[in-house]
């Protein structure tokens, strides 16, 4: 944020940095979730006994 502050007003720089950190993120999630192991969530469900 701090370079975002020089530039543009503080709402605006909280604003776009916040952006760009979802923007980062869905791009990594999109990268790694390929190769994540789909099968914890099923894991997980047959260990609970919640309902």
């Amino acid at each position: 944020m701090p370079a975002f502050a020089l530039f543009f007003p503080i709402e605006v720089a909280v604003a776009a940095t916040a952006i760009v950190h979802l923007a980062n993120n869905i791009f990594k999630g999109g990268l790694v979730g390929k190769k994540a192991d789909s099968g914890w969530y099923d894991r997980i469900q047959e260990c609970s006994d919640v309902k």
